[in-house]
């Protein structure tokens, strides 16, 4: 094992000790010795002055879990704010009233069924370094917690009174409360329950982001739904870009529209122009040399500025990421600048799927409206781009109001990364249906071949008015045991020494 590793452990397991004991018996000199591992374990350690965090190593109290135990209830009073320092818990809550919070009670049992009858369905999931009970920190009108949170695994949860909460994370409050005001006056939220809401603000992450940069790319890995809080930014296309997601989409549809036989402007292959210019073709260096020495130099500028096109403004209460994650797209269509200092908050699409694709169907009917609505003017408006009319008939095979979304299936079944992003790509053009179809055909036409292949076996062995008798089987090599294989390895090393020997 390295020294790391070792150096590591003792560390860990020396926080541990400390942390378990009493607040009296906690030295100086062992909190000083735990404080850089300790600001580690959790995000909202990592901007706090030494002076708070001693503060909160000294007061704080770490608590053990075992795997299928409740950490807090629903209902419950709540006077701690909690932070998982080690191990993972799911949230689960229910509509009703919950039964009375039992602080003695057993394991709950880990059947889905079972435990939703109990505890209400899982909402979502907290990893190391999550945190809760925030809200019980923040409001003045909610003092007990809106879900109940199980371990699933053994945990360890540093446990904060309100008011040391308060006295260390006093901006916090102000976010916080901020994030309240952003929900509660959000449209796209006026119809989510209490529950629902505090959850949703437990997930949403804020970002800020500086004037001038690109926070979201077009061809990166799409995992993030951005709302926007504060500022203005500005939707490019990249022309080349667009091209490859558009190719990649249309690759396997192909077979498809041959078998058919029926044309629509999805399935026509966008013909290139005879241009020798062509914004979505990359260059080399000696191409822009020659392009330049042969069109100038203003010629080769606008064809740079022709690659990238502006499509719209987005501001305040818009959502970004909503496109791909309704049409099931691996990586974002569209690339998003900043015109000036913008304020998005984030949610995870696990976070999305668990707690609005299957809690809110009429929030995901506003987005779906919005998804529509946007490809159908990036359609009419970028006709040089076909990449938006393919994905604006895809969004028109959106029901017009369901009451439970069943079309994301990217998360959390499905991570995506920069290596299978093309091949997700490729999959979702055909749709689940058609590569149904298509794989049921490959294997009936693997089946078939099969079958005529043991006829055709059985035919050859036949005897003509003996169809009924044994036919003769035919042996393959013979399999040797362990004590025949060395046996033989022996006698064959002993025949070559004895060839070498008549050889010298």
């Amino acid at each position: 094992m390295a020294a790391a590793d070792v150096f590591g452990r003792v560390m860990l397991e020396l926080m541990e000790h400390v942390l378990s004991s009493s607040s009296e018996s906690r030295s100086q000199e062992n909190i000083e010795k735990i404080l850089p591992m300790f600001r580690t374990r959790t995000p909202l350690f990592y901007n706090l002055s030494t002076d708070i965090l001693v503060d909160i190593a000294k007061n704080a109290n770490l608590r053990k879990i075992k795997r299928d135990h409740v950490i807090v209830w629903q209902g419950q009073e709540g006077r701690h704010f909690g932070i998982i320092i080690k191990g993972s818990a799911s949230i689960h809550a229910r509509k009703d009233l919950p039964r009375g919070p039992q602080q003695d009670s057993g394991p709950i049992p880990r059947s889905n069924k079972e435990r939703s009858a109990l505890v209400g369905p899982n909402l979502g999931r907290l990893s190391a370094g999550s945190s809760f009970g925030e809200m019980v920190m923040t409001s003045d009108h909610q003092s007990r917690y809106n879900s109940t949170i199980i371990a699933e695994e053994l945990s360890q949860i540093l446990l904060i009174d309100k008011e040391l909460y308060l006295r260390s994370f006093g901006v916090n409050n102000l976010e916080w409360q901020r994030k309240t005001q952003f929900v509660n006056q959000s449209p796209l939220f006026q119809s989510l329950t209490p529950a629902i809401k505090n959850l949703l603000m437990e997930s949403l992450k804020l970002i800020e982001i500086q004037f001038g940069d690109r926070f979201v790319k077009q061809g990166n890995v799409c995992n993030s739904l951005y709302f926007i809080c504060q500022g203005w930014g500005k939707v490019i296309a990249e022309v080349r870009t667009s091209m490859i997601q558009y190719e990649a989409m249309i690759a396997s549809k192909k077979v498809t529209d041959k078998s058919s036989g029926r044309r629509t402007v999805c399935s026509e292959r966008v013909g290139h122009s005879c241009k020798k210019l062509d914004p979505s073709r990359p260059l080399s260096v000696i191409e822009r040399r020659r392009h330049r020495q042969q069109y100038g130099y203003v010629a080769i500028e606008t064809l740079f500025r022709q690659r990238e096109t502006h499509v719209t403004t987005i501001g305040p209460n818009d959502v970004i990421g909503d496109i791909e994650i309704f049409l099931d797209l691996p990586t974002y269509c569209t690339t998003v600048e900043c015109l000036e200092n913008l304020q998005v908050y984030e949610l995870s699409k696990y976070n999305f799927f668990q707690i609005i694709t299957q809690r809110c169907a009429k929030t995901c009917n506003i987005l779906q409206r919005g998804v529509q609505t946007k490809l159908r003017f990036r359609s009419q408006r970028l006709k040089d781009i076909p990449l938006y009319s393919l994905l604006y008939e895809r969004s028109l095979m959106f029901p017009k109001d369901r009451k439970k979304i069943q079309g994301i299936s990217a998360p959390p079944f499905q991570i995506i990364t920069k290596r299978n992003a093309a091949s997700v790509w490729t999959k979702n053009a055909l749709g689940s249906n058609k590569l149904g179809k298509i794989t049921g055909a490959l294997v009936k036409q693997t089946t078939t071949s099969a079958e005529t292949a043991d006829d055709n076996k059985k035919t050859a062995f036949s005897i003509p008015g003996k169809s009924d008798e044994k036919q003769p089987e035919t042996k393959g090599p013979k399999q040797y045991t362990v004590e025949e294989f060395r046996a033989l390895k022996k006698k064959m090393q002993a025949q070559g020494k004895c060839a070498l020997r008549s050889w010298d």
